[in-house]
């Protein structure tokens, strides 16, 4: 069993949209810091390398949330048009992103496009905030069975699922552990 397995099981134990909230608050927090270091000229090199680790450690937590809770955010017959246009925003994010910040860079410096940066996040966590995520998306662990009992049964399933069966072969056979 890897992390993600661990990590999603986790994730439907937990108030997603809080999970997420303090994720998006931490990556505002962290772009800020980086401008406000910037502008008082404070910033080494070592600095980039840490906020580039912690971003991406936090990105790791927060996009398997994001991915669950498109299930209980999106009408099923609307899912796949969903799942395609979270893809292509992800995409277009990774190849506008970098050149956006060029033009900020040159626009407003290196410290106003960590500002600038931050007020994406501000923005994300508003909104985020004003979602209205099902009651029984939130995961309240007390209502739940031990993540052992949950394993087994998911066990069970893919033994009895004929469907289900050769893609968590293939899924183990790809990535064994």
């Amino acid at each position: 069993i890897d992390v993600k397995d661990k990590m999603s099981e986790i994730l439907d134990r937990v108030d997603r949209k809080r999970y997420m909230a303090w994720i998006q608050a931490f990556h505002f927090l962290m772009v800020l810091a980086m401008g406000v270091g910037l502008s008082l000229d404070r910033v080494s090199t070592w600095h980039l390398f840490v906020l580039n680790i912690m971003g991406g450690i936090s990105m790791g937590l927060i996009m398997p949330v994001q991915q669950t809770v498109m299930f209980d955010l999106v009408p099923r017959r609307a899912f796949s048009g969903a799942v395609a246009l979270n893809s292509a925003a992800g995409n277009a994010t990774q190849v506008f992103g970098p050149s956006s910040a060029g033009f900020l860079i040159e626009a407003l410096g290196p410290d106003g496009s960590f500002f600038t940066q931050g007020a994406a996040y501000a923005g994300v966590l508003v909104t985020l905030l004003m979602l209205s995520i099902p009651r029984q998306a939130t995961g309240r662990a007390e209502a739940r069975p031990s993540m052992v009992s949950s394993f087994n049964e998911g066990i069970r399933y893919v033994a009895r699922d004929s469907t289900a069966r050769p893609h968590f072969v293939f899924m183990r056979a790809r990535k064994p552990c």
